[in-house]
């Protein structure tokens, strides 16, 4: 029998051999079986496997016997929302919040729920107690900076640029990192700035480094200065997109024999004529047939 230690118990987690851990387990004496750690680990391949409502019963089995245990309401919380039981997982979140008020994992969790919720919560304040519970955990410091930004665009649409920007700089002294946060900043001071400047071109290039983090360049073939320069633009929807309208006239009035344009975009189905107008002058690639990888190798 495989010795099922703490650190064998993390190889087959992180390997993904989630239904080979299962079986290990189940043949374990019951005393060995029936720890917290081994039905922590149970319980996560069991709802890795999709055996969600097992994964559930195993978590509840471990609450009920170790309260004090925050992971065995995370696993209950991610269980439930499998299942599609979203007020009883944001019910399981407060109760661990009620033994761990400052656990940063159930205050992140919890906030991931609102959209779920049919009374949602404050989305931002939650972040922002997570955020206060344990600021140097990088997934919360993202997703409360991401929150931020959101924030920043709607004070934008609201009118109220200034507010914008102010939250725009919020999110960047959260995480230097994030993408969305510079390009709040960089749209808010658009809507500030009466004029162009070296700054706010290094807001655009620090957005783009952002965004960019952890992608991996990939080595391309030398153009050839004798045949067209091969761009493609990549789209989430041009029909319904106001960015339509800056694009119009580069397609339009590009010079095929300089520049080849494919648009990797979502077609609405069926083609309509101002689509049809947009795009008469180049090649079009329906975007949701390929995956991400297929994409960015094109």
């Amino acid at each position: 029998m495989t010795k099922l230690d703490a650190e064998s118990i993390r190889a087959f987690l992180r390997d993904g051999e989630h239904a080979r851990l299962i079986r290990i387990i189940e043949g374990l004496p019951a005393s060995e079986r029936d720890t917290a750690r081994v039905q922590l680990a149970f319980g996560l391949s069991l709802l890795r496997v999709n055996r969600c409502e097992e994964a559930r019963r195993t978590a509840r089995r471990l609450i009920e016997r170790e309260p004090g245990l925050v992971d065995a309401y995370t696993l209950e919380a991610a269980a439930l929302r499998a299942l599609n039981e979203f007020d009883a997982a944001a019910a399981t979140l407060r109760s661990g919040l009620v033994r761990h008020p400052g656990h940063p994992a159930l205050w992140r969790l919890l906030a991931e729920l609102q959209d779920t919720l049919p009374a949602p919560i404050d989305r931002l304040a939650f972040f922002g107690r997570a955020y206060a519970t344990a600021p140097g955990d990088p997934r919360i410091r993202l997703a409360f900076s991401q929150i931020l930004a959101q924030a920043s665009g709607e004070a934008r649409f609201a009118i109220a640029p200034e507010t914008a920007l102010a939250a725009a700089d919020r999110a960047l002294q959260v995480d230097q990192g994030c993408g969305e946060a510079w390009s709040a900043r960089l749209f808010a001071r658009q809507c500030l700035d009466v004029e162009p400047s070296e700054s706010m071109f290094d807001d655009a290039v620090s957005a783009g480094a952002a965004h960019a983090d952890g992608i991996v360049p990939r080595a391309w073939p030398a153009h050839h200065a004798l045949t067209p320069l091969r761009v493609g633009f990549l789209a989430c929807g041009l029909h319904w997109s106001s960015v339509r309208h800056f694009l119009a006239g580069l397609f339009a009035s590009h010079d095929p024999a300089a520049l080849s344009i494919i648009l990797y975009d979502h077609p609405p189905v069926p083609l309509d004529d101002d689509y049809g107008s947009l795009t008469a002058g180049i090649e079009v690639v329906d975007a949701s047939a390929h995956s991400n990888t297929d994409l960015a190798d094109r």
